[in-house]
């Protein structure tokens, strides 16, 4: 008899109601860019309002656009100007203007079909560039006034590769492609 009261106590209890959602008419903020991997977004708030709506909107209707590799790299370089003395805490030299300069330049001067490298900069303030690929590694050193000098390894052969460059600008897209491989995409 107890489990027949306990059956119909719970048989008699309500529904167990869903809350009540309310449009709101405010822009949808992106927090992460991992965000842009939906291409909607739920435009929501909670109500005690019985009012339902079920609108939703692009999520890149609100947001930036998403930056390319190249404006990022050329914009991590630029910041490294504002570097002063020691700015990692352990007595590091802020980066040679003409090398910056130079490491813009050389971004710009990428074939099509040659991945982004990442920029670098070490505690001595030098300034350089690198590819960490399937394929191979490869590491640019610019020592200012167009100069350069720039290492390669080919991961499956083992074989290595170095050479210096005195005037970046006379680069072709043939020397890139001797150096680093032809569609080596990013």
């Amino acid at each position: 008899m107890l489990g027949v009261a306990v059956v119909g106590a719970t048989l008699t209890q309500p529904a167990t109601q869903a809350i009540d959602w309310l449009k709101v008419n405010q822009p949808v903020g992106i927090v992460s860019p991992s965000e842009f991997n939906s291409s909607i977004a739920p435009k929501y708030v909670q109500s005690g309002k019985s009012v339902v709506e079920t609108e939703v909107e692009p999520v890149f209707r609100n947001a930036a656009l998403p930056i390319d590799r190249l404006t990022q790299a050329q914009n991590e370089i630029s910041s490294y100007a504002a570097l002063q003395d020691d700015w990692d805490g352990n007595g590091a030299s802020p980066p040679d203007s003409r090398q910056l300069a130079d490491a813009i330049a050389l971004l710009g001067h990428l074939p099509g079909g040659i991945a982004i490298p990442t920029p670098m900069i070490g505690s001595s303030g030098d300034v350089g560039l690198y590819w960490d690929m399937p394929s191979f590694y490869a590491d640019i050193a610019f020592e200012g006034n167009g100069s350069l000098s720039i290492f390669v390894k080919n991961k499956q052969t083992a074989e290595e590769n170095f050479a210096s460059v005195n005037d970046l600008h006379s680069l072709s897209q043939d020397w890139f492609a001797q150096m680093l491989g032809r569609g080596q995409n990013a």
